[in-house]
Formats: C-alpha cells, sequence, structure tokens
C-alpha cells in the first residue's frame, strides 16, 4: 500500500462553540463534561494516489468521535476513506480510496463524545 502524506494548506481551523454539562450543588457548580466540536478547511497541494494516508490539520478519536470529510462539497462516506488507527486512539489520519488532484477543497468535522 502506497502511504504519503499531503502537504495542506490550512484556509480556516475554526472550533465551534464549545458546551458544557455541570452539576448543581447547592450554590456552587461542578463541571462533569465539557465538549468542543472541530471543523478545518484546506486546499491539497499535490495529487493523492488512491488507497494513499492522508493528514488531516484536525484529531479525532477512533471509534468514539464522527469524522466527516467533504471533497469539493462533496459529502464522502466510509466507501470513499477509511479511519486510521485503533478504537479509542486518537488520529489525524485516513486513507483515501479514490484520487484526489491537487486544488481540491476539502473540509472535516468532527463531532461526538
Amino acid at each position: 500500500m502506497l502511504t504519503r502524506k499531503t502537504k495542506a494548506v490550512t484556509r480556516r481551523d475554526l472550533q465551534a462553540m464549545p458546551f458544557d454539562i455541570e452539576q448543581k450543588n447547592g450554590a456552587s457548580s461542578t463541571k462533569i463534561f465539557s465538549y468542543s466540536p472541530k471543523f478545518a478547511e484546506w486546499t491539497l497541494d499535490e495529487d493523492v494516489a488512491a488507497n494513499s494516508t492522508v493528514q488531516l490539520p484536525i484529531s479525532y478519536t477512533v471509534g468514539k468521535e464522527k469524522l466527516t470529510l467533504t471533497c469539493n462539497g462533496i459529502q464522502l462516506n466510509l466507501n470513499n476513506f477509511s479511519l486510521v488507527g485503533s478504537s479509542g486512539t486518537t488520529s489525524s489520519t485516513v486513507t483515501i480510496l479514490f484520487p484526489l488532484k491537487a486544488g481540491y477543497e476539502m473540509s472535516a468535522s468532527v463531532l461526538g463524545v
């Protein structure tokens, strides 16, 4: 399998508004959960062959968070890419299962807990 990391130029790396869940304890409260969705857009600097590994500008937790990828505005599904890493580990790579051309506009968003 060919492995190539692309040089991605991040145009926008946004953090969506985080949210917290707190437990009230009388006059005080304790934060029991905090989450911030992640989003990034970039342009591919070079062609990417099918079945190549692509480095993302954001990370996701395999099996815990949902990674959504788009290519030129078209949402990809798991027939188009596969996650890289063991369940529960943090990853910032995917294997793209079809060829990509330099100049393609990509985006990634990560949701879930």
